[in-house]
């Protein structure tokens, strides 16, 4: 905090996402430093955090261009969230993500591997390439707030469900190179492996899964046409089998994916 008020006087506003007591003398810091602390009595995830934080800024600072979001773990240089208001206030209207570089052998071996399985996800998933897709520096423009308000998510997995809703809320992205900082092998981290991982991946496996029963649907109805309803197999049977079997599972996967 004394870091950023040595190079900019914009306002602050830290979450204390249900920190013991032990931190609290940090928080009260912080607080006399100039920031806003907001406090959530229990911990709620890092996506209910943000999404606290969006809440404050609309409500407090609706005049503002929109806000820079960073991670409390040492990943983020002061000078790339500097830049980062800067982008917002030249007056940029889409997501901006802060992307490092993510050369093998650059970060750790789990980061490496899970922002590579992760980016190659999003880009099956929506067409975009996004070679940083767990980064915490972003900017949010005022106009997009409601929207990030709304996407789904508590934990980790709301920062990867932000580019995925992109298409659909017509919002556009950018993304701007910032330093890559890693400061002892990324041990701060509260992302747990397992179920931080299932929760990121979720969307993907509902998607995954939808796919596999409207294929087994496909196959099984049409087998069992061809053995109870189309004895015999001609060309106009084998067509009308198929048809109507994949008319099905059609209507299935449409319904599935919906929900």
């Amino acid at each position: 905090m004394m870091a950023i008020r040595e190079v900019s006087r914009r306002p602050v506003v830290v979450v204390d996402d249900g920190s013991d007591i032990h931190f609290q003398t940090i928080f009260g810091q912080v607080a006399e430093l100039g920031a806003v602390v907001l406090t959530h009595e229990t911990n709620q995830g890092k996506g209910a955090a943000l999404k606290t934080a969006i809440s404050y800024v609309q409500q407090h600072f609706p005049n503002s261009v929109g806000m820079v979001t960073a991670d409390s773990d040492g990943q983020h240089a002061i000078d790339d969230m500097v830049h980062m208001a800067e982008v917002l206030e030249a007056g940029e209207q889409g997501l901006v993500l802060g992307v490092r570089n993510f050369e093998k052998g650059q970060v750790p071996a789990k980061s490496y591997w899970g922002n590579t399985i992760t980016s190659k996800m999003a880009k099956l998933a929506t067409g975009l390439t996004i070679p940083d897709t767990q980064t915490g520096l972003r900017g949010l423009p005022m106009a997009i707030l409601p929207a990030m308000a709304n996407v789904q998510g508590e934990r980790f997995e709301y920062e990867m469900n932000m580019p995925l809703e992109l298409k659909v809320l017509q919002i556009n992205l950018t993304m701007i190179p910032i330093q890559t900082i890693y400061e002892g092998q990324n041990e701060g981290t509260y992302f747990h492996p397992v179920r931080d991982s299932l929760l990121v991946y979720r969307r993907f496996l509902k998607f995954g899964l939808s796919s596999l029963t409207s294929d087994s649907v496909d196959i099984l109805l049409f087998a069992l046409l061809l053995m109870t309803v189309f004895h015999n197999a001609s060309t106009g049977t084998l067509l009308l089998a198929s048809v109507l079997s994949r008319l099905v599972s059609g209507v299935v996967n449409f319904s599935l994916n919906q929900r």
